[in-house]
Parts: structure tokens; sequence; C-alpha cells
């Protein structure tokens, strides 16, 4: 992922280059293909891009549009581009050079702030509208990216991470124990009841699904989308439903893979990250290229002591659906010389907070590590199964079905 970073003084006083400075020194423990800012007088752009799509290679961010007089700064996979740019009325030979970035601000040129309304997929982005004096900026549905930012009456600051943030002298490094409080009493990894709050007090969170505007010294933020009801589907027949499920699921995990590196998968026992693996897998083959996952196992002398109605090792029912999909190099990772204990400070410094996932930490991480050493450009995972199906209200409705 890219990381991006920006100021915007609302009372029209000049910037201070030792302040975007600041900024951009703190992205450049990261990873990045290319690192760049732009500036006018009372705003500072930034970004510490990866290329990660083909359409991003050699992609200049923050993108300047002079005609439009608009400029981008974009941590952004966009899924839906060929939609996008049909209702954008681009020619799909023309679409093919157009990187994401650009695609976002074409579209807000055209249906300004409902522009969130059309995206699908993993973004955080902020525009400077030069010509209507806003900056508007924008997460993503489920908050795949990250969106801190600092306002008072006289600046607006955001960027990927809050250690940035912290270094500008005009954020304070105070503890929220508003946040702190609902860490200890919410036992969940993922429950929370305020995604604004962050452990800093000067820091917010742009939440999942929201954008906002800073103009004329107010900041605004609003939601874009919501979960809703919706009517149940009516089909004649178990295929039939069989087959529309497949449809959207090939479509969900086909629009992931878009990358100019490898792609690579988590993979256990369990159908969430099964299904994803298969359908990636079989759409890989046309484009000949073959599908890593990346799988943790028990160390050789694990003795089981686990429950009968646990499964401690899940290694034989990976390689069955290897084996049964096929199109995979398969890689299984112990991870027996690595403490969780022992990489909490590390864990700390990547989350910039405290965490609850102690038990899984060792391995998330050297699968991560593991999938950078393959040049692995997009790393899939059946967390989303695992919050809705697996663990979630979807396994009541699995057991009627039984």
């Amino acid at each position: 992922m890219s990381a991006i970073t920006g100021i915007y003084h609302t009372d029209n006083q000049p910037l201070s280059a030792d302040h975007n400075k600041l900024l951009m020194n703190g992205l450049n423990k990261f990873p990045a293909n290319l690192s760049d800012s732009w500036e006018d007088e009372d705003v500072f752009l930034g970004c510490h891009a990866q290329w990660i799509t083909p359409e991003s290679l050699n992609e200049k961010l923050p993108y300047v549009d002079y005609e439009r007089q608009m400029v981008i700064t974009a941590d952004a996979i966009i899924d839906n581009r060929e939609e996008v740019l049909n209702k954008l009325q681009i020619d799909k030979v023309d679409g093919l050079a157009l990187p994401d970035s650009r695609l976002i601000l074409l579209a807000y040129s055209r249906w300004g702030e409902k522009v969130v309304e059309i995206l699908v997929g993993e973004f955080a982005f902020v525009i400077w509208d030069k010509k209507n004096k806003k900056l508007f900026g924008a997460r993503d549905f489920s908050g795949s990216r990250t969106l801190y930012f600092y306002k008072n009456k006289q600046k607006f600051a955001f960027c990927t991470t809050m250690e940035s943030l912290l270094k500008l002298p005009y954020v304070k490094n105070a503890i929220n124990e508003s946040w702190f409080a609902e860490y200890l009493a919410i036992p969940g990894m993922n429950e929370v009841v305020d995604t604004s709050l962050t452990p800093f007090k000067d820091i917010e969170q742009l939440p999942p699904s929201h954008s906002f505007i800073v103009s004329n010294g107010e900041l605004s933020i609003s939601r874009y989308c919501w979960l809703t009801n919706q009517p149940m589907l009516k089909l004649k027949t178990n295929q039939e439903y069989e087959e529309a499920f497949r449809d959207v699921f090939k479509e969900a995990v086909s629009t992931k893979l878009r990358t100019h590196r490898e792609v690579g998968g988590h993979l256990s026992g369990g159908l969430d990250s099964g299904a994803v693996v298969s359908f990636a897998a079989k759409e890989l083959r046309n484009e000949k290229k073959t599908l890593h996952t990346f799988s943790y196992i028990p160390p050789k002398d694990f003795e089981d002591w686990t429950p009968r109605n646990r499964l401690a090792n899940e290694e034989p029912y990976i390689k069955s659906t290897v084996n049964y999909v096929g199109n995979i190099k398969d890689h299984y990772l112990d991870f027996n010389d690595v403490d969780p204990i022992e990489e909490i400070s590390d864990w700390i410094e990547m989350m910039e907070m405290p965490y609850k996932f102690f038990a899984n930490s060792n391995w998330i991480k050297g699968i991560y590590k593991a999938a950078n050493n393959h040049n692995i450009g997009v790393l899939l995972n059946g967390g989303r199964g695992n919050l809705s199906i697996s663990w979630g209200i979807g396994i009541k409705l699995l057991c009627n079905l039984a």
C-alpha cells in the first residue's frame, strides 16, 4: 500500500517547509517506488507511493490536473474500473493506461462528492479542488486503508499514519482516555463503539464509509454507504442459487487480482480462504500466472493437546485443496522460532496502538514477510468470511440448510 499526507491552512497563511518535511520524513520507513509532493501557498500534498497495479507503473503522485485545477494524492486500488470507465464514457483502450488515482479525479470532476457512491475497492484519497477552494477526501467502505487527521481553527493535517502527525509541533502527544476505555471494556478484536477515536486525543480517524470536506475553515464529515437489508432473492432451484453465488463470488475475487507482480493468498483448511484461493487460481491460469499460497502449520514436534472438536493441524485439508484446485505453489510455515510475546513492540509500532490478536501475530507477520520475499503484490485472505459466515450469523443459516 501507499502512504499519503498533507496540510491545508484554512486561514490562508503560508505553509511551513519544515512542517511539510516532517510529514514526509515520517513516511520514509515504508517501502516506495516513488516519493513526491506538491504545494501551493496554503496547501501541501504528499505521497509515498508503491506501484502495485499495471496501471500504476511510473505513476506520479500527487497528480496535478491543470485543466480542472485539481490535485489528488491517493492510496487506491479501484475494483470496478470498467464500470467507472463506462460511466465516464472513456474508451476501454484509453482506460488501460489510466491509473486509479486519475480515474478517481475524473470521476470527482464529473460527480463531485457523490463519487464515493460509485467507487468500489480499497482507497484513501484527498483532492484539492482549487476552483472551489475545497479539500475533499474519503476512505473506502470497510476501512482497508487508514486515514487520520488533526484539525484546529487554522490548520487541517492528514496522514496514513498517526506517527507522522505527531511530529507536527502543534499536535500534542496526549492519551485519549475514551479510546482506551473502549479497548479495555470490549473483549472482541473487531468491535468498537466510536470508529473516529484513536489512542491520541488530538488525532481523529476518518471512519470507514465516510468522506470529509474542508471548506471556509469548517470540517464536515458524512457517511456515504450503509449495509441495508435487501429483498430476498427468489430462484427456482438450488443450482440457480449456486450459479448466482458463483457469478458474484468470481467477480469479487477476480477484481482483486490486478497486479504486475505475483499474486498470493492465505490458505487454511477451512471454507473461507479455500473458496477464495480456488477461484483465484482458476482466474490466474487464464493469465498464465501461478497462485502462491501461504499456510501456517504446527512445528514437527507438536503434540496435539486440543479437544477432539478442535482441529490443530489443518495441513492435510490444505494439501487436499491445493491438489484439487491446481495452479498453486504452496508454502508451509511453522514459525517455530518466533515468539508472539517478543514481537509485541514491533506490532505496536506497526499498528500505532495496542492490539488483541497476540496468538496469531507471529504467523500473520511471518506470512507477510514470506509473501514479500516472493514478490507478492496482492495477498488474498478469507477474513471477510470469518467475520460473516464462519464466525458470524451465517453459521445459523448453514445449519438451517443442512
